[in-house]
Parts: C-alpha cells; structure tokens; sequence
C-alpha cells in the first residue's frame, strides 16, 4: 500500500475518533439542557480560538485566510446545519444509536461521489451500498417502533447525513487550493457567529465552570477531527475517507456504555455488523480503483 494512502487512514481514524469525543461532550451539553444554537456557537468558539493560537504560535496566522471565500461559505454553512443537527439529534438519541442513524453517510457519499465527481460505481459497490442501507434499516427498526418519541433525533441525524455528504464531497473539490487550518477556521468562525447572533434574540443560558470545560474539549476535539478529516480528503477519495465511518460505533458504544449505562440491542449489532461489512468492501473497491488510476509505482 502506498504511503500516501496509510497516511490517509491514518488522518481518517484520527478524525473520527475525535469527532467521537466531541460528540459525547455535545451530548453531555445536551444533558445539561444547553441549547443546541449556544453549543454550536461554543463549538466554533473554542474551535477558532484553537486554530488562531496555533497559527500565531507557529507565525503562520496568514494561511488561515482563505482564498475563495465563496466556496469556503458554502462548506462552512453545511458543516454549520451537520453540526447544528448533530446537537439536537444527541440530545434525543443514545449515542450507539446515533451512529446507526448516520451510518448512512458513507453510502450517501459514494453515490454523490459517481454522481458529482465522477468517481467509479461499479456493480459490486452499488450492491454494498444497497446492503449498508439495509443495515442502517435492521439497526433503527426496532428502535423506530419502539420510540416514537425520539423522531426528532432520527430527523436531525438524517439532517445530518445529508449536510456532512455533501461537505465531504464539496472538501474533495476545494481543499487542492485552499489551506487545511483555513478551512477549519472559516467554519469554526461561522458556527460561533451563527450562536452569537441567536444568543442575542434568544438568550444567553449561563455555564458552569465544568460545562464550560466540557464545551471547551467540544470545541478543541471537534477541530482537530475536522483538520485531520481535511487532510485525509489531500490524499485520496471521499469514498475512501467516508467508510472508515464504521470505527465510530466502537467507541460510541464504549463510551455510550461507560457514561450512560447504555447497552446497544442485537437488531443495533447486526445492523453495524451489516453496515462495516459494507463499508469495508466500498472502501477496499475505493483503493483498488485508485491504485489502477495511478499506475504502477
């Protein structure tokens, strides 16, 4: 395997897992009735400041002004409503189950991959894709029936499907041009306007010093995830990047169990179990087709 794609793993993996993190924070921030508009503005709060601080440290505050400001709007305000989606959908949803929810994500991403930039669909993937979505259907089957009060969760996970596939698709396209430390700060600066602006009209509901601390590691986990997802996007496919998706659940479902107590039901595993399979296969297609467009090394 090339060098190029281990690294692309390796920031993939990185990525999720710390998103994973942030997402369990988020969750603990819903537990504590924050409103999901003062989350998201912490989130970009904590996120930009980060990013600032590491820029003047290393002299290098000027690479997070972005070259196309129009296509980085675009990319900002869909990771604004994936993220905003994601603050209501945990505060409704176990986290094991959350992850089930936007499994769909990785299938969403391959299709909107042949369809937009044109990267190959063969037969067998399309299959695998059909079979991750059956697997999104055992795991939230039971689940759906059994809970209707948590229909608003499913609907801002399925939200946030469709906002972070199509900021994946639309990083493939931008992030040959534009600085990975850019990227993340214009969004991170857009999400804490977005919760100023809201806080003004709707009202400012006061921290404590250890949710405080809870948002602050939001907001740093969050965008480190977001930078290593960047840079995973540098080195080969959406398709590719988006099925390493599958690792989430692992340690959702640790740290689900460790925090809240949760303990995912079988039809949960199976439909996972399903899903991995599937992304497994897509993403094993991914690199072979990309290792043919190359040629040999």
């Amino acid at each position: 395997m090339r060098t190029s794609s281990l690294r692309a793993i390796g920031y993939a993996l990185a990525s999720f897992t710390a998103w994973v993190l942030a997402d369990t924070c988020m969750k603990l921030a819903g537990d504590a009735s924050l409103p999901p508009y003062e989350t998201i503005g912490m989130y970009g709060f904590f996120g930009a400041g980060f990013l600032l601080i590491r820029a003047l440290v290393q002299g290098r505050a000027a690479q997070l002004r972005p070259k196309n400001p129009r296509a980085q709007l675009i990319r900002a305000t869909l990771a604004l409503v994936s993220n905003l989606a994601n603050a209501v959908a945990l505060k409704h949803l176990p986290l094991t189950t959350f992850y089930v929810a936007v499994f769909c994500a990785p299938m969403v991403i391959t299709i909107g991959a042949a369809v937009i930039l044109r990267e190959r669909l063969t037969l067998p993937r399309a299959l695998a894709v059909a079979a991750g979505f059956t697997g999104v259907l055992i795991g939230l089957g039971p689940e759906t029936s059994a809970r209707e009060s948590q229909w608003i969760g499913y609907a801002a996970a399925f939200i946030t499907v469709a906002s972070y596939s199509a900021s994946t698709l639309w990083l493939r396209i931008m992030t040959q041009e534009e600085m990975t430390d850019s990227v993340a700060f214009f969004a991170a600066c857009v999400e804490m306007v977005f919760g100023a602006a809201v806080v003004l009209f709707a009202g400012f509901t006061p921290l404590s010093w250890t949710l405080l601390l809870i948002l602050a590691a939001m907001g740093l986990l969050g965008t480190i995830g977001t930078v290593f997802n960047i840079l995973a996007l540098k080195y080969t496919t959406a398709a590719n990047v988006s099925q390493f998706h599958y690792t989430q659940i692992i340690a959702g479902a640790i740290l689900g169990y460790l925090i809240w107590h949760e303990i995912p039901g079988p039809n949960l595993w199976a439909g996972a179990a399903i899903i991995s399979a599937a992304g497994l296969f897509i993403a094993a297609r991914a690199r072979r087709d990309e290792a043919w467009s190359r040629g040999p090394a």
